[in-house]
């Protein structure tokens, strides 16, 4: 089921006997393959400078002839997003590039629909789209995975199609996780530098850090012998002229566990690679530092990198899904150590899971313990009685991302947030405060006493879940809205869409339900234009012609 890869042979001693640690890693990680159907798998741990230890297990694909090692290829996914963070600080150091500057000097053709003025473009700088603060959705028109040609776009066709893309919110406002914004800040690294977006990666950033088997260039990577197919469920991941996915800079990056040992090594030695200072470290703590929302907080999204708490310690990190992969690397400076886990399966999302699990195993190794994270309390404010009437108003749902909603509920004198099978009951510390363990919920009322929204800051959040430590959830619909205008020609726009995801069928649903318009039956449609809505988030829903865009993804009519 596994094999060593022939960096084993070689790896370097420590000052800590990581040897029960590997031990049951190796038990771990072959069990939970078999559970997930998963193919094959990649992890290699670091202490201080050191590759400590790597190993593959299963193969490179279903055909079970090339077995994995700690140096086959894996599709990185958005682990990306780190590498072109790096990137564009490079040419910041280089002075081709201002974090603060607006993205417009740099590519004067970029333009947005927005609701928010037709100058909200020009307020867009390189740091809002590395911070993922840009206010632009995450999927691009061209090249998404609805698209049935993004195996044909190129990076360039990919990144101009954002013109047609529409603001969510204005630049600054919110955190919205966005491929399209870290694709146009590498796209502006590429015209800055004048070379290609994966010649510049190669040459200033994968090269230096001796990631010599890493490539952005897909086809390069696509074509070795010891490159994982990805599989999304029993299905292979399509791969059409050696392309995975055409979003070179938010997802292109191939590596292998080895290479991302030697850029975790890279973080842990403070920008110095091979005894060559790569980066200054005063560009690596802007990197790190929590951006716009969680501005000052303890953890949250930097520049392409999360920052959280983990065992009482800072943890950064990043992963990838989709495309038929789950990635994570994490790495914790205080105690210098760090893990890589690559996986080829996307139905499965357990890389992050198993790297936390790796961690605590490399700590108890290290330390004897591995310290438990100590969640506090968000503040010291008393708690305070309120009304019914004041809690009922604030119950319905919340939008986060992607269609995921919370919901808050009254029950017997409390409210409480319901999400999943989760139940979380609010202690009120004013009208529109409210406070669960290390999490803290601030509804903002309009003054007519309706809810807008609820920001909720929780330093202790879980980036996989969260994203960053403070987000902003719109209210999507509440028990006592009024009744919608269901005008006649929107009976006939309800009904469902198909389209493809990756090349695969995918189906969505738009319902009348009390005089609104419903995606999928969940999050409730705002009209802005003739045929054009919005849901809580700002999403655009436009229809036409039989055709359904949401988000830039695109449905046709079913018949």
């Amino acid at each position: 089921m596994r094999t060593s890869s022939a960096f084993v042979s070689a790896k370097v001693s420590s000052s800590t006997d990581y040897h029960s640690a590997i031990e049951k890693i190796k038990e771990i990680l072959p069990v939970t393959m078999a559970e997930r159907d998963i193919t094959g798998a990649s992890v290699a741990i670091v202490d201080g400078d050191n590759i400590i230890w790597s190993e593959g297990f299963g193969h490179t694909n279903r055909s079970l002839q090339v077995k994995v090692t700690g140096d086959t290829l894996f599709h990185a996914g958005s682990i990306s997003k780190s590498f072109t963070a790096l990137g564009v600080l490079k040419a910041v150091d280089k002075q081709l590039l201002a974090l603060d500057a607006p993205l417009k000097r740099y590519l004067p053709w970029f333009s947005v629909n927005s609701r928010f003025g037709a100058s909200e473009a020009e307020r867009i700088t390189i740091r809002h789209l590395l911070a993922h603060h840009s206010g632009l959705g995450t999927w691009s028109p061209l090249g998404n995975p609805s698209d049935t040609g993004y195996h044909t776009r190129a990076f360039e066709e990919v990144v101009r199609s954002t013109t047609g893309s529409w603001l969510k919110s204005p630049a600054g406002e919110r955190f919205e996780y966005s491929n399209q914004g870290i694709d146009l800040a590498g796209y502006a690294l590429a015209v800055v530098s004048g070379e290609r977006f994966e010649d510049f990666m190669r040459e200033e950033i994968l090269e230096p850090l001796g990631m010599t088997m890493s490539t952005f260039n897909q086809p390069e990577a696509t074509a070795r012998e010891t490159c994982v197919t990805g599989y999304l469920g029993k299905r292979s991941v399509p791969i059409v002229n050696g392309v995975v996915m055409p979003l070179v800079a938010a997802g292109g990056l191939f590596t292998s566990a080895n290479d991302l040992a030697r850029f975790i090594i890279f973080h842990l030695q403070n920008g110095a690679a091979n005894g060559k200072q790569v980066l200054p470290a005063t560009l690596l703590q802007e990197m790190y530092a929590p951006q716009f929302t969680a501005k000052n907080q303890i953890s949250g999204y930097g520049l392409g990198i999360y920052k959280a708490l983990q065992n009482n310690t800072v943890r950064f990190s990043h992963g990838g899904l989709g495309y038929g992969i789950s990635t994570h690397y994490r790495f914790l400076p205080e105690h210098r150590i760090g893990v890589v886990l690559l996986t080829n399966q996307d139905a499965a999302h357990n890389a992050p899971e198993l790297a936390g699990r790796v961690v605590e195993l490399m700590l108890t190794a290290k330390r004897g313990t591995a310290p438990k994270t100590n969640s506090v309390s968000a503040t010291e404010k008393p708690a305070v009685a309120l009304s019914e009437e004041i809690l009922r108003r604030f119950e319905g749902t919340y939008l986060l991302y992607e269609g995921s909603l919370f919901r808050f509920k009254y029950e017997r004198g409390t409210l409480f947030h319901l999400t999943g099978n989760e139940k979380f009951k609010l202690v009120a510390l004013s009208p529109t405060e409210f406070v669960y363990a290390s999490r803290l919920y601030r509804f903002s009322v309009s003054e007519k006493g309706r809810p807008g929204g609820v920001q909720i800051i929780d330093d202790y959040y879980d980036p996989q879940t969260a994203e960053n430590s403070v987000i902003y959830l719109p209210v999507n619909d509440t028990p006592v809205d009024a009744k919608g205008l269901n005008k006649s020609e929107w009976s006939r726009i309800a009904g469902k869409y198909v389209g493809t995801f990756i090349g695969a069928k995918s189906e969505v649903k738009i319902s009348l339900v009390n005089g609104h318009l419903y995606l999928n039956d969940k999050l409730k449609l705002k009209e802005i234009l003739s045929n054009s809505f919005i849901c809580a988030d700002g999403e655009v829903v436009i229809f036409s012609g039989g055709q359904l865009s949401v988000g830039n993804k695109l449905y046709l009519r079913k018949q």
